[in-house]
């Protein structure tokens, strides 16, 4: 209670004011530190472990939903399809280096981007182009299995692989031929109008100018007087 001390009581804006810039000190998280080109291999690995076990229970509940709606759940044998989907997967994925290089290898003819065109690849030579994805085999089975399955019961394999070679021609006529040297005006288009095939402007072989035509015409009408 001295007479020199005076005490400044803080009003209660200046507090919300002091509040409100520490909770936005609290509020800006640590600055996320770039990964390194070596680091992300790692990075990817730790995501996927993460997602691993999320992946097999979406895969598992959707298998057992389709095993419901096909009233395939009770039946059971001792086949190999009546195991897990999980462990049918881990035990195809046993032998990866063999799954990863059937997918490359180059089964049909299509242009790699980046790359100059190059002859045609024999398919049974099977070299392995670690630069591209081909799943050919795979679709095709799949389509096999499918055109299997719809056929009509008592079918048999004979009639099954007419049955394929039939799609095989109608998917390559269905695709479309396009002609590269057509670009860039190095060929001519054109549409072919049959009344206008063979057909020619009229060519004058006369030696005559217009003076002497005109002079001829008037004379058959006798429009020219005789001196």
């Amino acid at each position: 209670n001295g007479e020199g001390s005076e005490e400044e009581i803080p009003s209660s804006s200046e507090n919300d004011e002091d509040k409100e810039e520490d909770n936005k000190e609290d509020s800006k998280e640590p600055a996320k530190k770039k990964l390194k080109l070596n680091q992300y291999s790692e990075f990817l690995k730790d995501n996927f472990q993460d997602y691993l076990t999320y992946r097999n229970m979406s895969i598992q509940k959707w298998n057992d939903k389709t095993k419901i709606s096909s009233g395939k759940i009770a039946s059971s044998n001792f086949s190999a399809f009546d195991q897990s989907t999980i462990k049918q997967i881990e035990q195809i994925m046993i032998d990866k280096d063999r799954l990863i290089n059937r997918t490359q290898i180059k089964r049909s003819q299509y242009r790699i981007l980046g790359r100059q065109r190059e002859a045609e690849v024999d398919p049974s030579k099977q070299e392995i182009d670690k630069e591209i994805f081909d799943d050919d085999d795979f679709y095709h089975k799949l389509l096999r299995d499918f055109i299997e399955k719809k056929s009509i019961d008592g079918l048999n394999s004979a009639q099954t692989e007419r049955q394929w070679m039939e799609l095989q021609k109608l998917r390559s006529k269905m695709k479309k031929k396009v002609d590269t040297k057509s670009t860039k005006g190095r060929k001519i288009r054109y549409v072919v109008i049959p009344k206008l095939v063979n057909f020619m402007t009229p060519v004058t072989y006369t030696t005559w100018n217009e003076n002497a035509e005109s002079e001829l015409y008037n004379s058959l009408f006798g429009k020219i007087t005789t001196r």
